[in-house]
């Protein structure tokens, strides 16, 4: 495909507010292989970003489909995501004296 037979890419919205298509895609690389690009370079980092000091590990275990229910609910209500309201599920269950 050539010129205006492209599909046309929409890729959202930038965090400036600026809508993202081929057009300003197109004029972002120009501006960067003629070395007249205003923007920065930044190292890139893999994967989400850290909750902490701490590394993160994965842990699988099976539980209930309705407990499971309960957290995808409550995940929801705070516009989180599941490993989100899980780790503080989690993270209040310890805090609880024994």
């Amino acid at each position: 495909m050539k010129g205006d037979e492209r599909k046309k890419f929409d890729a959202g919205t930038a965090c400036n507010g600026a809508e993202l298509d081929d057009a300003l895609l197109d004029a972002m690389a120009k501006e960067y292989e003629e070395g007249t690009w205003s923007g920065h370079e930044g190292e890139v980092h893999a994967g989400r970003p850290r909750f902490g000091v701490e590394r993160l590990v994965p842990v699988t275990f099976k539980i209930a489909p309705s407990t499971l229910a309960t957290i995808d609910q409550l995940a929801a209500d705070s516009d989180e995501t599941r490993s989100e309201a899980m780790r503080q599920v989690i993270d209040r269950g310890l805090r609880v004296p024994a």
